[in-house]
């Protein structure tokens, strides 16, 4: 009996081996869709843009997980007409993020399921033909999404992600429209991952 108390002791004595933590880095490519602005701009019919960007994760076997992230969206604010009002735009968003993902122990090297949320910057630039209410603001921003990594070798893989990017807060113009946030836009986003 005593020879089993002391190899128990011995083993709670012994220090855990540190949880090994990854660095996940990700240059991806994405659509930004379902655009909603405050914001006076000539072009109504924005629809979607091709966005591109990249993400730095340091994610371990366990649930938890930060983020930093940065998209870069040129003519966003542009319209569809090629002869349009606005002469040039862009959206970029900084921003850093917890992710709640599947434990390695559930999902061991497969398909790894996480949720994404946080705060940041979003950037938003329009010059139009008139040069009227142009468009140059730092805005505060919030991210939510969901998404998954998937690791096909030691070194790399793939992820995939849907996020709402939107605004917060921030003082508001005269021609504002109530209800609707300063801007705000969905983003869903492919890129190869590369593990250290």
């Amino acid at each position: 009996m005593r020879r089993r108390l002391s190899v128990a002791l011995l083993l709670l004595c012994v220090p855990a081996t540190p949880a090994r933590a990854d660095w996940l880095i990700t240059p991806f490519l994405a659509t930004s869709f379902a655009p909603e602005t405050s914001f006076l701009v000539f072009d109504e019919e924005q629809g979607r843009k091709l966005t591109f960007g990249g993400s730095v994760v340091l994610l371990g076997g366990g649930i938890l997980g930060i983020e930093g992230d940065v998209g870069h969206t040129p003519g966003f604010f542009e319209g569809k007409e090629p002869q349009g009002l606005v002469l040039s735009s862009r959206v970029t968003t900084f921003s850093g993020n917890l992710i709640v993902a599947a434990p390695l122990a559930l999902t061991r090297e497969s398909l790894r399921p996480y949720l994404v949320a946080g705060l940041g910057l979003m950037q938003a630039r329009s010059k139009n033909v008139a040069d009227l209410f142009p468009v140059d603001r730092n805005l505060l921003s919030a991210t939510f999404g969901a998404g998954a990594i998937g690791l096909l070798s030691e070194r790399t893989g793939v992820r995939f992600d849907i996020r709402h990017i939107r605004s917060v807060g921030g003082a508001m113009n005269p021609f504002d429209r109530p209800g609707v946030a300063r801007l705000s836009f969905w983003r869903a986003s492919a890129g190869v991952v590369f593990r250290y």
